[in-house]
């Protein structure tokens, strides 16, 4: 009978120390969740202390100076507030990459929402108001494009004309690759009579989905919101974006700067620091020496940690900007490089689930308009001389394709496909239809126009 033997083995595992874990604690959070953990650490230590600034500036409008231009000596104290929807609007609208004259429409636009955030005016009647005000006769599509851009701004479902529009502008900002997502839009674009009034028990044969997918669909849209105009007021903290990170191009340099909410001064109290000095020189009540030396240790991890999330977070975005530098000049996505994880990995040595938490729920604020860090990473595709293209690039050529074409004979997704061979750009036309589905551009066939 063999003998059993026990053998051991010795593995290696690193732990993360206190300040490590509580570093990546805090670099996952965003500005205000993190400004919620200052002070909730403040209630418990009372020993942290915050330098107060009096520079700071406690709105973004004054970004503009009294011509109305861009004044980039003030980014850098800028602190996002917002009083009125309209406000907040108006402020994403001059951060946008436009001209004077669709700044105009914009304007217009805007003033005519209405309280739960619906464009309650129609585009004709519109150009008839500019043209009334300025003499100047607008082409419609100039118009359409500034709606556009306006429905790209937060909330999502803004400036929709209807309830089918508001709810799909919703479900475009979501994940396009998720079944769920695009189950949800097809009921929206093709099923819409069927859902708004309630007749859903036929729907799982006409989509060919189980009942499963169609109630998760209807779950999806159910918690969309048909009001995006509409803040509650106890509520508006959490609606209102606050950019963790501010840039501006200044005469072609691109500039940057954490937002000032996220780049507070901490400090441990100094009458601690004097109350402790006094009983150790006394050398007397050991026990509450002992407890204010853990309090100053406790205090100092915190900071050290805070500290190392502001110089991550700094350090990272000295490489975002070196590497998306043309990106960043006027925000033209046909310059947007691909990048991955992976590539941003070999130039700071940070780990990819360390880069994954400064992206995630971060929001960047640019001349160009505010969004996610985590859109600044796209997918590429190789071209046939070996180019990395990014697949937010193919998306704006398509665009760009279907918005010069003839309305009378528009183009198919066969004949996108070979004006993108011939760029030297591979897909199937099944990724053709897929990326125009992405765009809610609809089929060659409904698009023309007799």
């Amino acid at each position: 009978m063999a003998k059993s033997q026990t053998k051991l083995k010795q593995i290696q595992r690193q732990a993360l120390s206190p300040l490590q874990k509580l570093s990546g604690e805090l670099l996952e959070l965003s500005v205000d969740e993190l400004n919620e953990r200052i002070e909730k650490e403040k209630e418990n230590n009372p020993y942290l202390e915050e330098i107060e600034n009096n520079t700071q500036i406690s709105s973004y409008t004054k970004l503009w100076n009294s011509s109305n231009e861009f004044d980039k000596d003030q980014i850098n104290n800028n602190i996002p507030t917002t009083e009125t929807l309209a406000e907040d609007l108006m402020n994403q609208l001059r951060l946008s990459n436009i001209t004077e004259k669709e700044y105009k429409i914009g304007e217009n636009i805007i003033g005519n929402l209405d309280e739960k955030g619906y464009l309650s005016r129609s585009l004709s009647a519109i150009i008839d108001d500019i043209y009334f005000d300025t003499y100047e006769d607008l082409d419609l599509s100039l118009v359409e494009k500034v709606l556009k851009l306006i429905q790209s701004f937060e909330p999502a479902g803004i400036a929709a004309r209807t309830h089918q529009e508001c709810l799909l502008l919703q479900l475009q900002r979501k994940d396009q690759k998720d079944t769920i997502v695009q189950l949800s839009e097809q009921i929206i674009k093709q099923y819409w009579e069927d859902f708004y009034s309630n007749h859903t028990k036929h729907l799982s044969q006409k989509l060919n989905c189980s009942e499963e997918d169609l109630n998760s669909a209807l779950h999806l849209i159910q918690g969309l919101n048909l009001s995006p105009g509409y803040i509650d007021t106890s509520l508006e903290k959490e609606q209102y974006i606050t950019p963790d990170i501010l840039l501006w191009n200044d005469n072609g340099k691109i500039k940057y700067k954490l937002n000032r909410q996220s780049n507070k001064k901490l400090n441990i109290s100094q009458d601690l620091k004097t109350l402790l000095g006094n009983l150790k020189r006394n050398q007397q009540n050991e026990e509450t020496i002992k407890f204010l030396q853990e309090k100053i240790t406790s205090t100092q991890l915190f900071i050290d940690a805070y500290n190392n999330r502001t110089q991550t977070l700094n350090n990272f975005m000295q490489h975002i900007v070196k590497y998306q530098e043309n990106y960043f000049q006027d925000g033209d996505v046909m310059q947007l490089r691909p990048m991955k994880y992976e590539d941003i990995k070999k130039l700071t040595d940070y780990s990819e689930s360390t880069i994954s938490r400064i992206a995630n729920d971060k929001y960047i604020q640019t001349h160009f308009g505010t969004f996610k860090i985590k859109k600044l990473f796209t997918k590429s595709i190789e071209t046939q001389t070996g180019e990395q293209i990014s697949t937010d690039t193919i998306r704006n050529i398509i665009t760009e394709l279907i918005e010069s074409e003839n309305k009378e004979n528009p183009l198919t997704d066969q004949e996108i496909l070979e004006h993108l061979q011939k760029e030297g750009i591979e897909l199937s036309r099944r990724t053709i239809s897929k990326y125009r589905q992405q765009l809610g551009i609809e089929t060659s066939a409904k698009r023309k126009q007799i």
